[in-house]
């Protein structure tokens, strides 16, 4: 028995699929622009002092990319401090990207300061900025929900 066609109906349906995926990755990445411009413009927004945490910013697509984070701008520290923000954020990302990378489309972000963590849950304290509170990054994400949603909906719609 012959299969006549067979290959062109697989490569048709894998040139669709590809569409999807291709528009769920681009979708996760505008999403996490949603995100971080709330993280800068919504209440609580990231604590910043020097700048460190804030430049720590990282997106790693599954496609292995470095969308954002490569060359975050650490400054105002002593150059042990200056040289562990440095060392963590390239160690971070490069461990993202071997995370990240798959057949599912995937992103993966954040912040790489070694500190971040303890900033992000430190509720109560009062930071310089005004307006910047512990929790800055999940409520970011929870205000922002169904944008993200909708924004991958959108961007994983086939298109013709």
């Amino acid at each position: 028995m012959i299969w006549e066609g067979l290959d062109t109906v697989v490569k048709n349906l894998n040139a669709e699929i590809s569409k999807i995926e291709n528009g769920s990755l681009a979708g996760l990445l505008r999403a996490t622009v949603i995100v971080r411009r709330s993280i800068d413009s919504e209440t609580p927004m990231v604590p910043v002092d020097t700048g460190n945490l804030r430049s720590s910013w990282f997106v790693v697509s599954s496609k292995g990319n470095i969308e954002k984070g490569g060359s975050a701008r650490f400054v105002d520290r002593p150059k042990n401090i200056l040289e562990q923000l440095r060392t963590d954020h390239s160690t971070i990302i490069r461990s993202s990207i071997t995370n990240a990378k798959g057949i599912i489309p995937k992103v993966i972000f954040g912040f790489s300061a070694f500190y971040a963590e303890y900033v992000h849950e430190a509720i109560g304290t009062n930071f310089k900025r005004p307006g910047s509170g512990a929790k800055y990054l999940e409520a970011a994400i929870k205000s922002n929900a169904m944008k993200i949603l909708d924004m991958v909906r959108q961007e994983a719609a086939v298109r013709k």
